[in-house]
């Protein structure tokens, strides 16, 4: 697993460190949010930024615990922030784009 150390000295890449908590996350996107991949698949912003913040943070107030728990680990300071979990959300989010491209 990639720490965030390792992301911040450029050990590893951004995809490489938010890409690593991507599938599970891809399928609770699909499985408990499937009306933003509609969403996803009509955004033309590269970052997703389309797509209101509000559909982001609901989504990441119910985060699935395994992936909190192995962001914590990677963080090595045991913290997960709200803006950790939309971006492991939107790494997942370009996914799903990609698969329907």
């Amino acid at each position: 697993m990639f720490t965030r150390k390792q992301y911040i000295t450029k050990e590893c890449s951004a995809d490489e460190y938010w890409n690593q908590f991507s599938e599970p996350l891809v399928n609770y996107i699909k499985t408990f949010r499937p009306r933003l991949i509609a969403g996803i698949k009509k955004s033309k912003d590269k970052h997703f930024n389309d797509i209101p913040l509000y559909n982001w943070d609901s989504m990441a107030n119910a985060f699935p615990d395994s992936v909190a728990r192995k962001i914590a680990e990677a963080n090595e300071s045991g913290g997960l922030s709200l803006s950790d979990k939309v971006v492991s959300l939107k790494y997942a989010a370009e996914i799903i784009r990609s698969e329907n491209e």
